[in-house]
């Protein structure tokens, strides 16, 4: 009876062993999964890169650490209002945030550094927006659409406006352009009709056709005189 008993606890001893062994593996495997394995909630996140978000939130908050929000990372979504970006993001990539027709808030992070093709297109409830500092070059089609873009702020350093980059805001009623701008693509401030001046930099060599087509309302348009290329 002795000798059953002391059986008994030797193979719950064995069984309880292998669990905490079991477990203590388990436990490894998951902490060096991938990032995107890992990711909590709504966010799907690869390598720091934001690929997709599933959620139908109207405030979103875009955890630390992320560094970039990927292609299409959230198209079409509708629900959202607000969302939060973390200083950690330097890149946004093409189409992020294409069609999300009730975002109303968005801070662009003071650490950005590349703002994608068509990243805001028909974002038609925006009335606002600023782009950091370390943003050269608002690329083709980035806010076309934006039907309620009233204000823009343009960081000092900005060297180049793409083709359609602005291309009917209606509602955009003034922009200051940077003097360290070169180029305005084709279109890029088209149907602005609200649109009621505009100063064209002493560093701008290109402003290619219909620019500033249908912009209804402009009426005064200054180009400095230093400007050796378009003040002739």
């Amino acid at each position: 009876m002795k000798e059953q008993t002391r059986r008994m606890k030797h193979r719950r001893l064995l069984k309880f062993t292998v669990f905490l062994f079991t477990f203590a593996i388990v436990s490894t495997v998951m902490t060096s999964l991938p990032l995107e394995v890992l990711a909590a909630g709504e966010f799907t996140i690869e390598d720091g890169v934001l690929t997709a978000y599933s959620g139908t939130a109207e405030e979103v908050v875009v955890p630390d650490g992320v560094t970039a929000i990927g292609e299409k990372a959230f198209y079409g979504n509708t629900s959202m209002k607000k969302i939060s970006l973390p200083d950690s993001v330097t890149t946004i990539g093409n189409q992020a945030f294409y069609g999300c027709g009730s975002l109303t808030d968005v801070t662009l992070p003071k650490n950005l550094t590349d703002l994608g093709y068509n990243a805001f297109v028909h974002c038609q409830s925006l009335p606002s927006i600023k782009i950091p500092d370390g943003i050269k070059s608002i690329k083709e089609n980035t806010f076309f659409n934006c039907s309620n873009l009233v204000n823009v702020t343009l960081p000092a350093g900005l060297l180049r406006i793409e083709n359609f980059a602005f291309y009917n805001c209606v509602k955009l009623t003034g922009v200051t352009l940077p003097k360290d701008l070169t180029y305005i693509g084709v279109r890029a401030f088209s149907y602005c009709e609200n649109l009621t001046s505009v100063t064209i930099p002493a560093n701008v060599t290109e402003i290619w056709d219909f620019a500033f087509k249908d912009c209804k309302a402009l009426e005064n348009v200054t180009i400095l005189p230093v400007n050796p290329t378009l003040s002739q």
